[in-house]
């Protein structure tokens, strides 16, 4: 009777949100009607029951509307509460092993991340794909499924492959300096329920990571029980006279992002797919060494960036450089491949080129909203896209402490958990003409960013 209610208020619910809120609202008083004629057919004083009943519903109804705040607030914090991205949680469980810390414009910064591999450190590096080989979710995990999915309440999510970080051979003179990145498949439910879901609490003090990452390392790729989908992240720099880092663009996500809701990240920030347009077969092909070292930064530059491809693909304009690939301490092994993209334009010319790509996809600009490289309107599901790119100039990109977020003593020894930058030109938004006075933008940050500054940097190795 349950699961058909259910099914019947779920159908309605898609063919229409108005029917389905009014549809409720008349079962309710409907049955409140034919439980007052009822009492008021069998009492003496049927004033009497109708205020009592009355006053219990009053009751029921403050009560549902109470668990319904305290539901918000903890929809509101989802991405704290799913996984922790605080620097003094990974301090408790990891010490310094994965502690990274630099100087970024005279602001000391730090992040939890494991090198894998850099740009430098091999002679050759090779992808060995192995498309035939799925992972599979741990029986636990499998039995946490309408807990864990619970955490996604409100996140858009998406029904696809991915590709999973399986091993690592690093370059060595019995290879011949060739660096191999052994890759599988997994999906994004496994991914929502496992690396995403990290810190959500099953029970009081159980978690996906307390089971499965409680050590004071990482476990080895091949041992892990985590999805360990691979993402991408590169920061887009457009030029400033002769100086190539002369501006980055920053884009800020919306509030149903599956992580970093309403923060900024890389400039492109999105995971590693394999497109039928550039694979026939999709994930089903081989995943080749050039995509991962540069094709999927040109498969998603133009939708991430909201620039036409013929636009970045003009000779000289786009220069592609593969960074390395970490593993996100935050999310419990993640594999992230860090890049940088040097434009050949100013910021002039990019705002020029923007408003031409908007006057051709005029629904995106409407919902000012774009998707990784998808030149159609986006379709319902479409996740971790940016509501607006902010470019500032990058020698203003500094960590700045937030009142009121400091909550930890290693943000109280080096304030790393929120990222400030000179107010420099603000795309798709009249605010900045409105607001000339104004210099400086604070906004909270995705840790990845911070990482991938470091790998820009030189990877710097921590002291012993």
């Amino acid at each position: 009777m349950d699961d058909n209610l259910y099914r019947y208020f779920n159908n309605l619910y898609k063919k229409s949100r108005a029917k389905y809120v009014m549809a409720q609202v008349l079962i309710v008083i409907g049955a409140l009607a034919v439980l007052a004629g009822v009492i008021a057919w069998i009492c003496k004083n049927p004033g009497e029951v109708l205020n009592d009943m009355v006053a219990s519903f009053v009751g029921v109804m403050a009560a549902f509307l109470l668990v319904k705040l305290v539901v918000y607030r903890l929809q509101k914090d989802e991405d704290r509460t799913k996984v922790s991205y605080n620097n003094a949680d990974m301090w408790e469980q990891y010490g310094t092993h994965y502690r990274r810390q630099f100087m970024l414009h005279n602001r000391l910064c730090t992040v939890y991340c494991d090198k894998v591999v850099k740009a430098g450190e091999y002679k050759e590096l090779k992808v060995e794909d192995h498309p035939n080989e799925y992972f599979e979710l741990d029986p636990f995990i499998k039995a946490q499924y309408f807990t864990l999915i619970e955490a996604h309440s409100r996140s858009k999510t998406t029904d696809s492959m991915t590709v999973r970080f399986m091993d690592f051979e690093p370059a060595t003179k019995a290879n011949h300096e060739t660096a191999t990145i052994h890759t599988m498949r997994s999906t994004y439910l496994a991914h929502m329920l496992t690396n995403r879901a990290l810190d959500y609490p099953i029970k009081a003090n159980v978690s996906i990571r307390r089971i499965f990452e409680n050590a004071d390392w990482l476990y080895p790729a091949k041992r892990s029980k985590m999805s360990n989908h691979f993402g991408v992240n590169a920061l887009v720099f457009l030029k400033d006279g002769e100086e190539k880092q002369g501006w980055l663009l920053l884009p800020q996500r919306g509030g149903d992002a599956t992580v970093a809701k309403n923060k900024v990240t890389a400039s492109i920030a999105t995971r590693l797919e394999m497109p039928d347009k550039t694979f026939a077969h999709g994930y089903d092909d081989k995943l080749t060494t050039s995509y991962v070292t540069r094709g999927c930064i040109e498969d998603c530059i133009a939708g991430a960036l909201r620039v036409r491809e013929e636009w970045w693909q003009e000779p000289g304009r786009t220069d592609i450089r593969f960074l390395g690939l970490s593993r996100d301490i935050y999310e419990g092994g993640k594999p992230t491949l860090f890049y940088v993209v040097y434009l050949d334009a100013t910021p002039e010319e990019y705002s020029r080129e923007t408003e031409a790509w908007s006057s051709l996809h005029p629904a995106k600009k409407k919902a000012k909203r774009v998707g990784p490289s998808d030149p159609l309107p986006l379709p319902a599901k479409s996740i971790d896209s940016a509501d607006i790119i902010h470019i500032a100039r990058w020698q203003s990109v500094r960590m700045q402490e937030l009142p009121g977020v400091t909550n930890s003593w290693d943000d109280k020894e080096h304030p790393c958990h929120n990222q400030a930058f000179d107010k420099a030109q603000l795309e798709f938004t009249d605010w900045a003409k409105k607001n000339e006075e104004a210099k400086h933008f604070a906004f909270l940050f995705e840790q990845n960013m911070i990482s991938n500054f470091w790998f820009l940097l030189g990877c710097p190795e921590p002291k012993a």
